[in-house]
């Protein structure tokens, strides 16, 4: 009878749920629960004091005025302003040089040399096999087409502008991998601007250069860095993390062996009393366990 009536207390016990104390103290929960207090309280009046529909005109923010002026101030200085004169157009024309020479180099190629070597470099790429095969195919249709079509010279720009954007975005994203990789504190504050500059579209950044280099080459080759260089960043930071010998300040950290306790060491590795105490020699030694005294030394008889 007894087990009969404590049977039920024992499942009701089970289903009773946590208690509101429980839901406050959970990290998540708690949280969830709060925001939602909030949002009852906050849309309700919301509601009442600016009414449905679309956003109020007196929470509006104009900023098409001061980037106009940037705008004018932009275009009235780019060509008296130190900004532009001693900095801004340097890396213009160092963008424009670099390419320009790439360009050269592959004007001086021929056209029958710049199509034998993207096919074997396409060839080599993709494998040596039947897939490297179909994939040397497809950028030699790509070359002739594009020589077929009549922008044999717009092929050769775009691909020099490309040569100089891999490299210096390669070595950017080195640059910064090991900055990342060598310091936590630096890989912490990285880390949300690469992946913010990973997630915002080429034109975001483009309208900006566009503004200040103008449409051309310098424009095209910087916001090509910029979009490729922090996906080539945190790689090289994770790989150079993994094999750095140093500490989160840049010091050489060292390997620490565990000491083992006296009673976890083996019998053969602990001090035995007998250790400190002096041991004939081989001569003085026992003899099928049998101890002599010191050997007497005289004439022989």
């Amino acid at each position: 009878m007894t087990a009969a009536v404590s049977a039920p207390a024992a499942e009701k016990k089970n289903i009773t749920g946590p208690s509101f104390r429980d839901v406050l103290r959970h990290p998540v929960k708690g949280k969830l629960l709060a925001l939602a207090a909030l949002a009852v309280v906050l849309v309700p009046a919301g509601i009442t004091l600016w009414g449905s529909g679309s956003w109020p005109e007196a929470l509006h923010v104009d900023i098409s005025g001061p980037l106009d002026d940037a705008n004018r101030w932009v275009i009235d200085n780019r060509d008296s302003h130190p900004l532009f004169l001693y900095f801004l157009l340097h890396l213009s024309n160092t963008a424009t040089d670099a390419v320009g020479g790439v360009y050269d180099l592959l004007r001086s190629m021929g056209w029958l040399g710049v199509l034998a070597v993207g096919v074997l470099v396409a060839w080599r790429a993709a494998g040596l096999g039947r897939g490297g095969a179909k994939v040397a195919a497809t950028a030699f249709g790509a070359f002739a087409l594009c020589g077929l079509l009549g922008m044999w010279d717009a092929t050769l720009l775009t691909i020099a502008l490309m040569v100089v954007a891999v490299a210096l975005a390669a070595l950017l994203g080195v640059l910064i991998g090991l900055a990342a990789g060598l310091s936590d504190r630096i890989n912490r504050a990285l880390r949300p601007v690469l992946d913010t500059m990973q997630v915002l579209p080429a034109f975001a950044y483009l309208l900006p250069f566009v503004l200040v280099f103008g449409t051309g080459t310098p424009a095209a080759l910087f916001c090509t860095v910029i979009y490729a260089a922090p996906a080539h960043g945190p790689a090289d930071g994770a790989r150079t993390a993994r094999r750095r010998p140093f500490g989160a300040r840049g010091v050489r950290v060292a390997r620490r062996e565990p000491v083992a306790a006296a009673a976890d060491r083996p019998a053969a590795a602990r001090p035995s009393a007998d250790a400190s105490r002096p041991q004939p020699d081989d001569h003085d030694g026992a003899v099928d366990g049998r101890h002599r005294g010191p050997r007497r030394r005289g004439r022989p008889r």
